[in-house]
């Protein structure tokens, strides 16, 4: 079971009959309250005051271990994309942080 935290924050609201928005604070369980001409509000998504969050495809990152040329220099990647390919082609993959790889011992189990 999981129980949604409470949140007390100013929400987007339009009224159905006027077409008013407003920014009431709301809990968000809290049903908005009723217009000043009467008609019933419903909640609406404000993406106005939002900046657009796109993640780019640069990096520029150096690998000396695991995908590194042949003759063993390091290598360069300037695009996820281009070091996806690479992980691909050889069979390789990077770590996440945090994330550990078979064999790896820690507190004395094996995992």
């Amino acid at each position: 079971m999981s129980v949604e935290r409470s949140t007390y924050v100013r929400t987007a609201v339009e009224c159905q009959t006027c077409s008013a928005r407003t920014k009431p604070l709301l809990w968000n369980y809290e049903q908005p309250p009723a217009c000043a001409c009467g008609g019933a509000q419903v909640r609406v998504s404000d993406t106005a005051n939002r900046a657009h969050s796109v993640i780019g495809d640069e990096i520029d990152r150096t690998l000396e271990h695991g995908l590194c040329y042949e003759d063993g220099t390091p290598r360069r990647f300037t695009s996820r994309t281009e070091l996806k390919r690479a992980e691909a082609a050889s069979g390789l993959r990077i770590l996440e942080k945090g994330e550990r790889f078979r064999g790896d011992e820690r507190h004395g189990r094996r995992i």
